[in-house]
């Protein structure tokens, strides 16, 4: 089912060869800010480190890390994973960041959907998490459009530049999916 092709979209596995795009798309400090992995600032040292320490979890199928790029070009625009999979209890986690020039444009609501239903439909997952950073509003307006449901806060569960900051927390359920 990967690559997943939606109307605007081309979801892949994200290799080295987008390496250079993950560097100048990544090295923003607004990404750096809502996202829990990119160091800022970015460089190709730090975005090898990022996917060397996934490669365990994408070969024993925890994750999946994917390249959002524009169908028609294959300009990439961002990141999309699903992680922390657990087949055993159908719970998976999803993540996402889109480039400085690409947000406000449709691309994360579209990229999002067409993994849930590939997460739902082809991998059995019964249930979605997403975390968002508590001043990350466009994350939780997604979230909130996709079906997902606010479930609390989580006070002091990330440290960001040193500082303890507090996340939102959200689920979808299988059921619940609008597709």
């Amino acid at each position: 089912m990967i690559p997943i092709i939606t109307e605007r979209l081309f979801l892949e596995e994200f290799s080295e060869k987008d390496l250079e795009d993950f560097v100048t798309q990544g090295n923003d400090r607004t990404i750096h800010e809502h996202s829990f992995y990119i160091p800022y600032p970015l460089d190709k040292d730090g975005a090898k480190r990022i996917l060397d320490e996934a490669k365990p979890d994408l070969m024993n199928g925890r994750r999946i890390f994917l390249s959002i790029k524009l169908k028609e070009n294959k300009e990439f625009v961002g990141i999309i994973e699903l992680y922390g999979i657990n087949n055993s209890s159908g719970k998976a986690k999803i993540g996402f960041w889109l480039g400085k020039n690409y947000r406000k444009k449709g691309y994360a609501s579209e990229a999002t959907k067409a993994l849930l239903n590939y997460s739902f439909n082809s991998l059995k997952i019964n249930k979605i998490i997403g975390k968002a950073l508590i001043n990350n509003e466009s994350s939780k307006n997604l979230m909130k459009k996709l079906g997902f449901r606010n479930v609390g806060e989580l006070h002091e569960d990330f440290i960001l530049d040193g500082k303890k900051v507090d996340l939102s927390l959200w689920e979808l359920l299988k059921k619940d999916f609008k597709q």
